[in-house]
C-alpha cells in the first residue's frame, strides 16, 4: 500500500452511543471535503458517489455512501454544496453479541482501516484514500482524487526537480491555504500546501530514484 493512501483521523468525541440490545450504535465518523476529478472539481451536479468499505466479520462491506448532491452537503460543508460528506457507521459489540454487519466495529485496541473509493458514473471504482478509525463521533476533511496519489506535481509520470520547482512556487511560508482543491502541489490532499507536501515528495523522489 503506498504511504500516500492512509490517513489519521484526528480525535473528536461528540458524545455517547444509545444503548440498544446487542449492538452499540455510535457516532457516525464523518469525512467530509472535495473531490477533484481528471476535468476539474466535482459539482453536486456531477455523477459521482463516495464509498466506504472495510472489513466486518471477515468480510469487506459498504459501511456509508453520499452521492454528490444529496442533503446536508451545504450545511456540513462550510457552506459549499460542492462536496461531499461521508458518514460512516461505528458501533460497538458487546461480548456475547453479533455485529449488524453494516458497521465499523469499535475497537479501541484494533482500529478498523476503511478503504474510502470514488465513483464517477459507469467507470470503476477508485481508490481515494484510506482511513483508521479507531474512535468516535470523529469528523475529518479529506478531498479525494479520483486517480492515486502521488508528488508528480506536473503530471508528466516523473517525480524530478521540475516537480520540487512547483511545490516551492506554491509553499509561501509554513503553511500555504489552497482553495484549488485539484492543486497538485498539496500532495496529502488536507487543504494546504506546507513541508509535509515537501516530504512526501521528498519520499516519492528519493524512492523513485529520481
Amino acid at each position: 500500500m503506498n504511504p500516500f493512501f492512509t490517513t489519521a483521523l484526528a480525535v473528536a468525541i461528540l458524545g455517547a452511543g444509545t444503548a440498544e440490545t446487542g449492538t452499540i450504535p455510535e457516532p457516525d465518523v464523518i469525512l467530509y471535503g472535495q473531490v477533484c476529478l481528471a476535468t476539474g472539481p466535482a459539482t453536486d451536479q456531477s455523477d459521482v458517489s463516495v464509498i466506504a468499505r472495510s472489513l466486518v466479520d471477515g468480510q469487506v462491506r459498504e459501511i456509508g455512501r453520499y452521492k454528490m448532491g444529496e442533503t446536508p452537503s451545504a450545511s456540513d460543508c462550510q457552506g459549499s454544496a460542492d462536496c461531499y460528506v461521508l458518514r460512516m457507521r461505528v458501533e460497538t459489540v458487546p461480548t456475547g453479541a453479533t455485529s449488524s454487519g453494516t458497521a465499523v466495529v469499535l475497537d479501541p485496541a484494533t482500529p478498523n482501516t476503511v478503504d474510502v473509493f470514488v465513483k464517477q458514473g459507469a467507470a470503476a471504482e477508485e481508490l481515494a484514500v484510506q482511513v483508521t478509525v479507531s474512535d468516535r463521533g470523529v469528523i475529518q476533511r479529506a478531498n479525494l482524487r479520483a486517480d492515486p496519489l502521488s508528488a508528480d506535481i506536473d503530471g508528466d509520470g516523473q517525480k524530478n526537480l521540475v516537480d520540487y520547482a512547483l511545490l516551492k512556487a506554491s509553499l509561501a511560508g509554513p503553511a500555504t491555504m489552497t482553495t484549488q482543491i485539484c492543486d497538485r502541489a498539496d500532495i496529502n490532499r488536507d487543504g494546504r500546501v506546507d513541508l509535509r507536501d515537501y516530504a512526501l515528495l521528498q519520499d516519492e523522489f528519493l524512492g523513485s530514484g529520481g
